[in-house]
């Protein structure tokens, strides 16, 4: 079956929309709407005017966003990505890094800090595509 899922940042090629990704992925968590709102926001290796030096968009998504909730605050950096695709063109593998911090200001806590890998591996054949994804997390200690 096609997917028909419309593009929110059409351009040559796909991007995610981290943003809308991690509300719709927080809220669906929690079962109920917990994400007051999610905004992309400049880091010193990734800001607006270097995606935009790079070929991206005025709206496209930056790398890094902020998450906030009634009383807590969460920043998601994406720390590394890395793809290849076979030489057959039928396979393609990638690996995302994050790291998130989470925090409750005048809460009184230290800042939770968690890193996380997914790896996925995607497979073409008979019309058809097969993966395998790989969840990693690491939860540090403060």
């Amino acid at each position: 079956m096609p997917n028909t899922t419309p593009l929110r940042h059409p351009r040559n090629n796909i991007v995610e929309d981290r943003a809308f990704n991690t509300r719709a992925k927080l809220d669906a968590f929690a079962g109920r709407d917990v994400v007051k709102g999610v905004e992309y926001v400049d880091v010193p290796d990734n800001t607006r005017e270097s995606a935009m030096q790079g070929g991206n968009g005025a709206e496209d998504p930056l790398r890094t966003v902020v998450v906030n909730f009634k009383g807590a605050v969460q920043k998601i950096f994406i720390t590394a990505l890395q793809f290849e695709t076979a030489a057959d063109g039928d396979v393609w593998r990638g690996l995302a890094s994050t790291r998130t911090l989470f925090a409750a200001p005048g809460a009184g806590y230290n800042p939770l800090t968690v890193d996380e890998e997914v790896v996925t591996a995607l497979k073409r054949s008979a019309g058809s595509v097969t993966g395998r994804l790989r969840l990693l997390g690491f939860l540090h200690g403060t």
